[in-house]
């Protein structure tokens, strides 16, 4: 449970709908771990954290892509590039103790 305790949501300020649907969405993942781990239901973590991946590729990434590749201009593809590597470095912290080397 070391890795999970660790594992803090430092979020990108973004006044985007998508960016704060799926920041809210890694701040509970990362809470559902924690109390999961502590009480040491692990078996329930990586449905989640398959769900959660779901989310972040079909949902967030899809409907963004135009927004990702700069069509809302260049800060916001920046904010939502910002938004996506911060939610990428925090899944793979939250999915360390579950994914093989």
């Amino acid at each position: 449970g070391a890795a999970s305790a660790t594992v803090k949501a430092a979020f990108v300020p973004s006044d985007n709908i998508m960016d704060r649907w799926i920041q809210a969405g890694i701040a509970e993942l990362i809470s559902f771990v924690r109390r999961e781990m502590e009480a040491y239901r692990l078996y329930s973590v990586v449905p989640r954290l398959v769900s959660f991946i779901d989310d972040l590729t079909n949902w967030y990434v899809r409907l963004n892509r135009k927004r990702i590749k700069g069509a809302d201009g260049p800060e916001d593809a920046g904010v939502a590039h910002s938004v996506l590597l911060q939610v990428l470095l925090t899944l793979t912290r939250v999915m360390s103790p579950f994914t093989p080397l």
